[in-house]
Parts: structure tokens; C-alpha cells; sequence
């Protein structure tokens, strides 16, 4: 049976109406169950109005811009990537690995014919960072957003923090690469949780589509 890290087990919370908003009160925070049906009907229109937010990514694909903030570009067909730091991080260390490859949206999109470029990437990441900063592979966590929030595939990685733990909906890639092992549509066919503020839109999506989803205010919830 193939297992996914983060994938809480079966269950059916109570659908939580939009809470009051006081004027110092933080934003709720919301985690929903998304099926495969629910990605194809609701988060992928979704995806597909957000297309022009792709375009600081292809800008540095494209050498257009941030060009001097560039770690490392590794330009071999089909597994080339670029890892760049983000603009924003509260973070001691923090790398973005942007792939090349076009049109793979998040992990949704991975099958087990992506598993040669992702185990390329992890592997060539590993003893850049080593190289370059002098991390080792096992002081780093390496994972995927879901949802991320840019629609292009991209990987972050972070020194391993106890007080930090990945959350259920952060992903890391050796569970991915693990799952597409064992099934090779494990990420189109699993249902995946994600976290949203009140008011995101693809939150206000799956709320007009009477999706069931819980409040998780007060557990932990890191990005």
C-alpha cells in the first residue's frame, strides 16, 4: 500500500462556516481534503486564471531578470534547473530549484516517468549545497508546497529545524519519489490536503462547492 508523508488518515471533519472576523483577530486558517475529482473541477480552472503569475518564473528562466541572484543554473535537456534564493524568507538558509522543464504544474503532475529528473535535481542540489555552503544532505529538508503558490514546479530547501517540522502539507521529495515507486499515479490519484487563509480564492472555490473543510487555527501550520 503506498504511503504518503502527510496524508492524514480517513476522516470526515465538520464543514466549518466562515468564522467572524474581529478587527484584531488573525485570518482563519482553513486544511481541506482535495480528490482528484475536486482538482480537475475546482483547483485546475483555478490554476488556469493564474497564468500570468508564471511570469517572474519564466522571466528568470529566460535570463530576463534576477540573473546576478543565481546560484546555480544547470542547463542539461530535460532535467536542467536553476536554484535561486527567494526574495522574501525569514529563513537562515533558503534555496528555490526552479526546473525547466515547462507545463509541470505541482505534484499533481508527477508521474513515475518524472522520477529520473527528480532524482537527478535532489541529487546534483545535494552536493551543490555541500560545495557551495557546506550543508550536508542530512541537515536539509527538500519539499514541495501544496498548493504551492506558484503553479510552476519548484522545490525548497531548508536546513532541518526541530522547532520547524514539515507539516502535512509540505511534501518532502524522498516521500515523493518513494510514492511514485511504488504507484506510478500516486499524486493523481491520492487525495491531498492543503491549508488555506480566509478569503484566499481557491478557498472561497471549494466553499461555493459545499466542500467540507476544518479549522486548524490553533495546531501548527508552517510554510
Amino acid at each position: 500500500m503506498p504511503t504518503s508523508y502527510g496524508l492524514p488518515k480517513s476522516h470526515s471533519p465538520r464543514w466549518s462556516p466562515p468564522p467572524e472576523i474581529c478587527p484584531n483577530s488573525k485570518p482563519a486558517i482553513y486544511q481541506i481534503q482535495e480528490t482528484p475529482i475536486d482538482y480537475e473541477t475546482i483547483t485546475l480552472p483555478y490554476i488556469k486564471t493564474r497564468e500570468d503569475d508564471l511570469s517572474w518564473i519564466y522571466d528568470i528562466l529566460d535570463h530576463k531578470k534576477e540573473q546576478n541572484r543565481i546560484v546555480y543554473e544547470d542547463n542539461l535537456p530535460k532535467y536542467g534547473f536553476i536554484m535561486i534564493p527567494p526574495k522574501q524568507s525569514f529563513e537562515e538558509f533558503h534555496q528555490l530549484v526552479i526546473v525547466k522543464e515547462l507545463g509541470i504544474k505541482s505534484v499533481r503532475d508527477l508521474t513515475s516517468e518524472h522520477l529520473p529528473m527528480l532524482e537527478y535535481v535532489l541529487r546534483e542540489c545535494q552536493l551543490i549545497i555541500e560545495q557551495k555552503f557546506g550543508h550536508s544532505s542530512n541537515q536539509l529538508n527538500f519539499y514541495f508546497h501544496y498548493q504551492p503558490t506558484t503553479y510552476h514546479l519548484h522545490i525548497h530547501i531548508r536546513l532541518k529545524d526541530i522547532k520547524k517540522r514539515i507539516t502535512k502539507t509540505n511534501i518532502l521529495v524522498k516521500e515523493v519519489l518513494k510514492n511514485l515507486k511504488i504507484s506510478p499515479n500516486f499524486y493523481k490519484e491520492a487525495t491531498l490536503p492543503f491549508v488555506m487563509k480566509e478569503k484566499d480564492e481557491l478557498l472561497e472555490k471549494f466553499r461555493q462547492h459545499g466542500k467540507r473543510m476544518e479549522i486548524i487555527n490553533n495546531k501548527m501550520y508552517y510554510r
